[in-house]
């Protein structure tokens, strides 16, 4: 009997212990986590979000998106691209082959009528204080200001205007008349037209820089609001003239490149110590310039020889050392006692 009761006894602690562990089982697998390891594993596997890049800056500030390249140590800048984030108001036109900028530089200020009509106002409304009571004559003033007081308005004026064309082939831009040399030509990027961002900078007033650790560029704005000075202002009647006929006369057959080398060479003697001070006196010095002799001179230069001119008076070079040249093959002073730079067209050069 007492082995009976025993093995009973045995019998339900082993069941209840079973049912214990079952019980935990379940409980377990209900309260089971999702494992925070995949979360976070997931989390560092994403790729982080690329930063936009940019390679141009206006006063310190980005500018995203320009459609650029650089070529031969020059960055081209698309003006479709680059206007908009330098000026949202400058319009570009044109297709692939030609584009034409119009900007204009404005001011705007807050115009303020307390004019002379509301200070006679008050005058008389302090009048009305020494012969009736201060309230009345506060009622007065209150009442006629508010009637002659005009709210203040934006007032825009327009102090410069700019108007820029740029045409694919050509070795200038042209910006309100002023022609601005560049080496390699106006070019098409992404069926766009590009020019040297160093020509833009110079027609809108902006200092450009070059940071060569960084590749960027920087675009610095002046204080003087405006763009570049227009071409009836800045060349000199007297120098043009004179400069486009010896260019002429001396290199009306040849390339632009030989027209503006020859051109170098008479203001590279005009900034020479050893050679007359002025275009004209350097063109009429004896036994120099044989147009100047044989009256040739004085014929009406033709379009690209004035382009010429005005190319050299704003800057333009391709001759920077040379003071001689003369027709390719031709023994004379210069051949045989200068030193030899280059050969341009029909033309040698020497410093």
């Amino acid at each position: 009997m007492k082995i009976r009761i025993a093995s009973i006894v045995l019998a339900i602690g082993l069941l209840l212990s079973l049912m214990s562990v079952a019980f935990a089982n379940d409980v377990d697998e209900t309260a089971a986590p999702v494992q925070p390891e995949v979360v976070e594993e997931t989390v560092e596997e994403a790729a982080p979000e690329q930063e936009p890049t940019a390679v141009f800056y206006l006063d310190g500030e980005p500018l995203y998106d320009v459609v650029a390249e650089c070529i031969g140590g020059t960055y081209y800048v698309t003006l479709a691209s680059m206007m908009p984030l330098i000026d949202e108001n400058a319009v570009v036109e044109g297709s692939a082959e030609m584009a034409t900028l119009t900007a204009e530089a404005v001011v705007v200020t807050d115009a303020e009528q307390e004019n002379e009509e509301n200070a006679s106002v008050d005058e008389t409304a302090e009048a009305c204080a020494e012969e009736e009571s201060v309230e009345e004559a506060e009622t007065v003033t209150s009442e006629e200001n508010a009637e002659e007081t005009v709210a203040a308005e934006a007032v825009t004026e327009v102090v410069d205007t700019l108007v820029l064309t740029a045409e694919v082939g050509d070795k200038y831009l042209v910006a309100n008349g002023r022609y601005l040399y560049t080496e390699n030509g106006i070019i098409t990027l992404e069926e766009q037209v590009a020019v040297p961002v160093r020509l833009l900078a110079e027609a809108l007033n902006l200092t450009v820089g070059y940071d060569h650790e960084t590749g960027f560029v920087t675009l610095e704005s002046s204080e003087e609001l405006g763009y570049i000075t227009d071409g009836e202002e800045f060349y000199d009647e007297e120098s043009l003239y004179w400069l486009s006929r010896i260019i002429f006369s001396e290199s009306g057959n040849q390339s632009l490149a030989g027209k503006i080398a020859v051109g170098n060479v008479v203001l590279n003697r005009v900034n020479d110590p050893a050679f007359p001070e002025t275009i004209y006196e350097v063109i009429f010095q004896k036994n120099q310039f044989s147009p100047a002799a044989s009256g040739s001179i004085y014929r009406e230069p033709g379009e690209y020889s004035v382009i010429a001119a005005k190319l050299v008076l704003d800057g333009a070079e391709v001759m920077g050392d040379a003071l001689f040249f003369n027709r390719v093959g031709l023994k004379c002073f210069a051949s045989k006692n200068r030193t030899f730079i280059a050969t341009i067209g029909g033309h040698s050069f020497y410093a």
